[in-house]
């Protein structure tokens, strides 16, 4: 996935990135001269990996999206026919079923399936964005809860 939610995040610009703690420690090891030349060149690859991929296209943006997720779980009971009976229907039951309960990832951003475009680009001027991560909504998790009666 081309994870560019994260490169905004970790950007170099004051406003969105390097106003952070983990950027200005970066920062200050780079300027100091009493730094050795190991820490230096950690720095320095910190920098260039974490807060200068916005600014050159296609550094480190892509990432490992592999990702198992449970999409859907449903219990339902079903009451007996007398039951159902004494409440004046023939059959009675319930639901309690839940969506997208559990996402299982090491992928760092938002969510794997979250694309710039919809997940529906089938023509090659829509595809352009596709398994790309861009300030997307990520899956909602619902949970629903229904009585059924059959008359």
């Amino acid at each position: 996935v081309q994870n560019l939610t994260d490169g905004f995040r970790l950007s170099q610009h004051p406003s969105i990135g390097s106003n952070k703690i983990e950027f200005s420690n970066i920062h200050a090891t780079l300027l100091n001269p009493a730094s050795t030349p190991e820490q230096r060149l950690a720095a320095a690859q910190l920098y260039v990996t974490q807060y200068r991929r916005l600014l050159e296209p296609g550094l480190n943006q892509g990432q490992d999206g592999t990702f198992m997720r449970m999409r859907e779980l449903a219990l339902t009971y079903d009451f007996s026919p007398t039951l159902a009976s004494k409440l004046g229907a023939r059959t009675m039951s319930i639901t309690a079923s839940g969506r997208n309960l559990l996402l299982w990832t090491k992928y760092p951003g938002v969510d794997p399936e979250v694309n710039a475009i919809d997940r529906t680009a089938s023509t090659l001027d829509q595809n352009f964005l596709a398994s790309t991560e861009a300030f997307g909504v990520p899956v909602p998790r619902r949970f629903s809860f229904s009585v059924n009666f059959g008359f």
